[in-house]
């Protein structure tokens, strides 16, 4: 008999099919911009602009599930140069590879990849950690927190308690909570820079930003 674990059954999903049919609806920052503005009255530019523009542009920076690159390339043109992307979907991180040469990319999970411990100065995930299953959730925050040596960024949808979504036809792909309250309980001696909530401007939706220094 063979048991498939939670990790197993995200990691099929996302590295096939269904993660290249995200991918096509998020092939361009202007696809994603377009989309959340109308939801928000905002682009992705303003709020990574907004967390990111006191950083050292120096800094090394890891973006787990990173995609095609995207918000990836949202830091390069606010100054950033030491970048590098994970993402488990290979037909992403081709498309990533092929636009952005000069940026190095990982095509892992962030629960295999195996990049040394605190090995990048912030880590940052956008829209990734709702896609991560509750039961490996906290294992997945602690690689994070261990990956970085000094910040940590998200940028997720917010729900002050878990609350599974019917996502695409489907259950058991996406979960909305309260992340920054989740990072605080598993680190407790971690620091917050910044939080600011973004509400959907036709609903009583919203998501959630956040910045740590450990």
């Amino acid at each position: 008999m063979t048991i498939i674990t939670n990790d197993g059954i995200q990691a099929e999903t996302w590295s096939g099919k269904f993660g290249d049919d995200y991918v096509e609806r998020n092939i361009s920052i202007d696809v994603v911009d377009k989309d959340y503005f109308q939801l928000t009255g905002l682009k992705y530019n303003d709020i990574f602009s907004d967390f990111f523009q006191e950083l050292d542009r120096d800094l090394s920076i890891l973006e787990v599930g990173c995609n095609v690159g995207n918000n990836l390339s949202i830091l390069r043109s606010l100054g950033f140069t030491n970048l590098q992307g994970l993402d488990v979907n290979s037909k992403a991180i081709g498309i990533a590879s092929s636009r952005y040469p000069d940026i190095s990319f990982h095509n892992s999970s962030i629960q295999s990849c195996k990049l040394p411990s605190k090995n990048f100065d912030l880590v940052y995930t956008a829209g990734v950690l709702v896609h991560i299953h509750p039961d490996t959730l906290t294992d997945v925050i602690k690689k994070i927190l261990s990956l970085s040596k000094q910040y940590v960024f998200g940028f997720e949808s917010f729900s002050e308690s878990p609350s599974d979504v019917f996502y695409r036809n489907s259950n058991n792909l996406y979960w909305k909570q309260n992340f920054p309250e989740l990072f605080k309980n598993i680190s407790p001696n971690i620091t917050q820079i910044k939080e600011k909530k973004i509400p959907y401007q036709n609903s009583n939706l919203s998501d959630i930003c956040y910045l740590f220094k450990q």
